[in-house]
């Protein structure tokens, strides 16, 4: 009795599961074509999103078209490491290394078009993930430091007003010369305010000085 019991119980349970399995896969396929829509409209982080979402309903398994879009999504999100450690696990696919999970409902083989796209990004992805595990510390890995512009006012008078990260330098009003008496009767030269705001030669306008990078030479890696 007890053996039947099992065997009734295993004929319920299998089928259920496998019924799950499959679920799970087209889920999964689901996703893939989430992802790709995502990357065709450069939401390249919410593709990656949905890669990852259907790598975990495949078990964390992968197959060829996953990974050539958890590929391009990552080097396009500009997180360089990340494509190159996806793209040794493609090249595993490929080597026979690694087993891929293919979707229930058939997709449209890579083209070799597409796998020339792959292969030149290679050494692209090489060289970019190396800059992103080597970046200096002190510019960020963009060669570049920035500061608030210090440039000052030539009017020295008490309204003298500088840059200092304002993009713009106060001096005073040529019309009323910041008097009260010329201020309250509305100047239409400085609004009143009694200074006159210019852009700053220094900075141009953007409050901010950029200077080549010391710590890197202004590489941006690791000297």
């Amino acid at each position: 009795m007890g053996k039947l019991l099992s065997v009734i119980l295993l004929m319920v349970i299998v089928p259920q599961v496998s019924c799950y399995a499959q679920s799970d896969n087209y889920r999964a396929q689901g996703k893939y074509y989430a992802a790709k829509e995502q990357y065709e409209s450069a939401n390249y982080l919410a593709a990656l999103q949905n890669v990852y979402e259907a790598k975990q309903l495949l078990g964390g398994g992968t197959n060829y078209h996953l990974q050539y879009l958890h590929i391009l999504s990552a080097y396009a999100g500009k997180k360089y490491i990340e494509a190159q450690q996806e793209l040794a696990v493609y090249f595993d696919l490929v080597d026979g290394k690694l087993k891929p999970i293919f979707f229930q409902r058939s997709v449209e083989a890579l083209t070799n078009d597409e796998v020339t796209v792959l292969t030149k990004l290679i050494d692209q992805i090489d060289k970019a993930a190396y800059r992103e595990d080597n970046k200096c510390a002190k510019c960020n890995g963009t060669g570049e430091l920035k500061k608030a512009c210090d440039f000052e006012s030539p009017d020295a008078n008490k309204y003298r007003m500088s840059c200092f990260g304002n993009g713009k330098y106060g001096t005073v009003c040529n019309v009323c010369y910041g008097t009260p008496y010329k201020k309250s009767n509305g100047c239409y030269q400085c609004n009143s305010t009694g200074t006159v705001y210019r852009t700053c030669p220094k900075c141009s306008g953007s409050g901010r000085l950029i200077s080549k990078c010391d710590a890197c030479d202004g590489k941006g890696v690791k000297p």
